[in-house]
């Protein structure tokens, strides 16, 4: 009795993967297994039904997918590790290289050695019984609003040359007047509470500052306070309103995030 004639063999896993790339260049939104069945058939020039396992079809076109998936996710981070230099933006931050930008008239080298030495301070910053002594011309130059305190002599801060801070911290408080020294944010900093300083002393580009660094180091610990931060102070300016839209659309996207933002409303 003759042996049953066998139809062509199943191509190469390679071979049918690179007919899928063709197909879904020209057809991208063939996605059906049975018609993806169909599309290869045509393209390498088989019978009708010579593929018959559907199901390998299917596995194998998912496969091509994630494959691809992957590609661009490689070639977007490659793009944005050469914007940022580089570093790899999935990488966590190195804490000592926790630096802000400076500010916007930028901060001369000799305002540095003023902040170590505070040599010729002519004035001084209290909060919560410390005292740090500073130059007014440094935080006139940073800040309008002390600008305005300093200056006028008919002001307690004018006359006596002194502004209290009750509704912070020394640390948060000095952080800030280094800010206004050097364009750095200093390591182990509650950058929640100094958005809030700054947004109220109008820091020249210390709030946006803040912001980058709460978005780098977004976590379940601290997407409360961040989102709690940046709702309060994202009128200030477009830069904290798009930080604002962006920690949403991060919670929106992970369980974790949203899942610690209802504990925190919870408590």
């Amino acid at each position: 009795m003759a042996a049953a004639a066998q139809g062509p063999p199943r191509p190469g896993e390679d071979e049918c993967r690179a007919a899928l790339r063709d197909i879904w260049r020209s057809r991208p939104q063939v996605s059906a297994p049975i018609l993806l069945r169909r599309e290869l058939e045509r393209h390498l020039g088989l019978p009708q039904r010579s593929l018959d396992d559907v199901q390998w079809v299917a596995q194998l076109s998912q496969a091509e997918r994630a494959a691809r998936e992957e590609q661009r996710r490689a070639e977007r981070g490659g793009r944005r590790r050469a914007a940022d230099g580089g570093r790899d933006l999935r990488a966590p931050r190195p804490k000592a290289a926790r630096r802000a930008r400076p500010p916007a008239c930028g901060a001369e080298r000799g305002w540095r050695e003023l902040w170590d030495t505070r040599r010729f301070a002519d004035a001084a910053v209290e909060c919560g019984g410390r005292r740090l002594e500073v130059h007014r011309a440094v935080l006139a130059a940073r800040s309008p609003v002390l600008m305005a305190m300093f200056g006028q002599e008919g002001m307690r801060e004018g006359l006596a040359r002194e502004v209290v801070i009750p509704n912070s911290c020394p640390g948060i408080v000095e952080a800030m007047l280094m800010y206004m020294y050097v364009g750095e944010i200093g390591e182990g900093v509650d950058c929640a509470g100094l958005l809030q300083l700054a947004d109220q002393y109008q820091v020249a580009g210390l709030p946006e500052a803040c912001a980058e660094v709460l978005l780098e180091e977004l976590a379940p610990e601290t997407v409360a306070s961040t989102l709690v931060t940046l709702r309060d102070c994202r009128h200030s300016s477009p830069r904290l309103e798009a930080a604002y839209e962006q920690v949403l659309k991060c919670v929106r996207r992970d369980k974790a995030l949203v899942r610690a933002v209802a504990e925190h409303v919870d408590a």
